[in-house]
């Protein structure tokens, strides 16, 4: 396949000659100190200072992991997931070398280009926001969800305005973040999977936007549909994850099921647990299973 255009991805001295060997109309930088990545159903794109980047036709090399003291390696490698999952002309993926790949922040990428329903969403960090805030604004209007890596709900927030925002900006310097649309329910599910089969699903209400269990929501047991129970197996199929514990929202707008996040290490013993609220003895399901699909008789 033919390419238009060489894209170096926080370009240093070493290759300086290379827009006057090439041209300009062949070269392009990307800072990613300046670029976000927007998801929206089943569609990615790449925004560098309110432009998209012509991601299909262009070739992409690393060149430096520090921009301005900002040691950026986490988004390069959430960039790079992204070019080796579609298929992009690149250099390295570097992203096998990163303890985030099968982050939240990696998981936008993976629903997305795997065609799991998964909420509006773009990756920024504060300067990046700040570049690209006339895209931003456009797409993602007050009040939103921000989020950041964590567990238990303690990393996620409704942000109602932009001093809001810039107050946690404040607070987390140079740290990259979710920024998802709101959807409408009163609820969420927890679906734990281990090898590719269902062990049960979990019914977390609460007034609150968030449905975690450790931040006052109530849990019961719930059947899944059939269309939920293959999102959440596709899910941990393509994070290659274990016991999963994988998140489900039912938007009460569009009456559609969206996958929210994989947890990697799911809490699901103790009291007001998943085994507390459901009755399901989540160790015995585990070993019957792995008894069936791996243990000699």
């Amino acid at each position: 396949m033919k390419i238009n255009k060489i894209v170096l991805i926080n370009p240093d001295h070493r290759l300086k000659s290379l827009p006057d060997l090439l041209g300009n109309d062949k070269y392009s930088e990307l800072i990613t100190t300046n670029t976000v990545i927007i998801a929206d159903e089943s569609k990615i794109r790449i925004i560098s200072q309110n432009k998209e980047i012509d991601c299909d036709n262009s070739y992409f090399m690393i060149r430096s992991y520090d921009v301005d003291g900002v040691f950026d390696v986490n988004f390069i490698s959430i960039l790079y997931r992204y070019f080796y999952e579609t298929k992009k002309k690149m250099d390295s993926p570097i992203y096998r070398y990163s303890n985030i790949s099968s982050s939240k922040l990696t998981q936008v990428i993976l629903f997305n280009v795997h065609g799991i329903p998964h909420p509006k969403t773009v990756i920024c960090r504060e300067s990046s926001y700040k570049t690209n805030t006339k895209t931003i604004a456009k797409e993602f209007p007050f009040p939103f969800v921000l989020k950041k890596d964590g567990a238990n709900g303690y990393f996620v927030w409704k942000i109602e305005n932009e001093d809001e925002l810039t107050k946690k900006f404040k607070e987390y310097p140079n740290e990259l973040f979710i920024i998802q649309k709101i959807l409408t329910s009163n609820y969420d599910i927890r679906v734990l999977v281990f090898e590719g089969e269902l062990i049960g699903a979990m019914k977390r209400e609460s007034d609150s936007f968030l449905h975690n269990i450790s931040q006052g929501a109530i849990g019961s047991k719930i059947e899944i549909t059939e269309d939920e129970k293959n999102l959440s197996l596709k899910a941990t199929h393509i994070c290659e994850n274990g016991l999963s514990g994988v998140d489900i929202i039912r938007d009460s707008v569009t009456n559609k099921s969206y996958v929210l996040e994989l947890n990697r290490k799911p809490g699901f013993y103790g009291e007001k647990s998943f085994m507390d609220y459901t009755k399901i003895n989540v160790p015995q399901k585990i070993v019957d299973i792995l008894k069936k699909k791996y243990l000699s008789k």
